[in-house]
């Protein structure tokens, strides 16, 4: 006869077996939940011997812990954190100030050649465990960084292209039947994108910039991300597609710290990353009206501002900006009505400003050149004869003003 503990939360679960080793068979067992003790700790300790050995054991572990973990790395001017839904933390389906924060770190510690050459930089938000809170002090302590990437993972590179970069966007919304319908992943500084979520599955993704360029489907990037993700963790497949794959060595919660004690102190960026925007053109003619919408320009992490106006600018090919208004945004969203310069041709852009978060969103349009219209005839009426008798002046004078009635009609 056995017993055999298992540790759990609530309850510990006991089997006993009823076992013939002549046979090495087992003849019987049972299996049985033991609730947990209600006993306090002290009371454990003091009348189980193991109990005060293990406390002190852990007590010590602990207290070795605190002098690393209580040492100051960096500060923070505010808080930078998850997105949250009401007073609850993790929304794991809307961007966050955090996760773009760790994604720009992974761009910084990546760029390098011998660290993998990342040119943009991607996190997984389930990958973010805890915050980076102002307190009293905005000190940041080396157990509170810890806290945020707890996993160890190891800091990979890897070459999407262009059109597998739309498509990592794109499995932001997870399989049928996921648990989470949408992951929001966060991203460095120089990659911004607009979708349109009521368009089909594998189409949502409307445009992509980095570096203020559009994205070129068919360039290779080199992307700066985690273990976890570049294996294809939480359903992102297309990193397994990727090439020239590179383990920096580097582990997160090392380069992450090196991250904060470098650059502190740390201000959250509540510019986002990702918009929606439905109804822009991709063509329109020079001096013609467009109007479309744009949604989604709020975050929700702690702090985050509630935007309130929409700047627009068009910027032609050679970079020249000409402002066009602004928009009056509510609950994050605005209707954008305004009129393509006169004097635009070929590729531009349409840059909208979001104040004051500076949420920049992007939408590449094509000008087509206004038809040229000719010049209105000038119609000229003919002066009759002076003389009744001059019969060659009045016939030329008819077919004159028949070719001025002809003239009027045609303009």
């Amino acid at each position: 006869t056995g017993l055999l503990p298992i540790s759990a939360a609530e309850a510990r679960a006991a089997s006993t077996l009823d076992y013939n080793p002549a046979t090495d068979e087992v003849l019987s067992y049972t299996a049985t939940n033991v609730p947990r003790t209600t006993a306090s700790a002290a009371s454990l300790v003091a009348t189980y011997p193991a109990v005060a050995e293990v406390k002190s054991i852990v007590d010590a572990a602990l207290a070795s812990a605190a002098e690393i973990g209580n040492q100051p790395v960096g500060s923070v001017t505010a808080d930078i954190t998850t997105a949250f839904n009401g007073t609850a933390r993790d929304d794991r389906s809307a961007e966050s100030t955090l996760g773009n924060l760790v994604a720009d770190s992974l761009l910084t510690t990546l760029s390098s050649a011998e660290r993998g050459g990342a040119e943009i930089g991607v996190t997984n938000p389930g990958g973010l465990r805890a915050e980076l809170y102002y307190g009293d002090d905005g000190v940041i302590t080396y157990a509170e960084a810890n806290a945020v990437l707890p996993f160890v993972n190891n800091l990979w590179t890897t070459t999407l292209t262009g059109a597998q970069l739309k498509t990592m966007l794109e499995q932001q919304w997870q399989p049928e039947g996921s648990s989470r319908a949408f992951l929001a992943l966060g991203l460095s500084d120089n990659i911004t994108y607009t979708y349109d979520p009521d368009q089909p599955r594998g189409s949502r993704i409307q445009t992509v910039t980095i570096n203020g360029a559009a994205m070129d489907p068919s360039r290779a990037y080199r992307v700066g991300t985690f273990s976890f993700l570049a294996q294809g963790g939480d359903n992102f497949s297309v990193f397994s597609e990727g090439t020239d794959t590179r383990d920096s060595g580097l582990v997160d919660r090392d380069a992450w710290i090196s991250y904060i004690e470098a650059n502190s102190p740390l201000s959250p960026d509540f510019a986002r990353q990702g918009v929606i925007v439905k109804g822009a053109p991709a063509t329109a003619a020079a001096g013609a009206a467009v109007s479309f919408t744009v949604s989604g320009l709020d975050l929700t992490s702690l702090g985050s501002p509630v935007n309130t106006a929409l700047a627009v600018n068009w910027v032609n090919a050679a970079g020249t900006s000409t402002a066009l208004g602004t928009a009056p945004v509510t609950a994050g969203a605005a209707n954008v009505n305004v009129t393509v310069p006169a004097s635009a041709s070929g590729a531009g852009t349409l840059v909208l400003t979001a104040a004051p978060s500076g949420t920049t969103v992007t939408v590449p349009v094509t000008v087509e050149a206004a038809p040229t219209v000719p010049p209105a005839p000038v119609c000229k009426a003919p002066v009759p004869p002076k003389q009744w008798w001059d019969v060659r002046g009045w016939l030329r004078y008819t077919l004159e003003w028949a070719r001025y009635l002809i003239c009027l009609s045609g303009r």
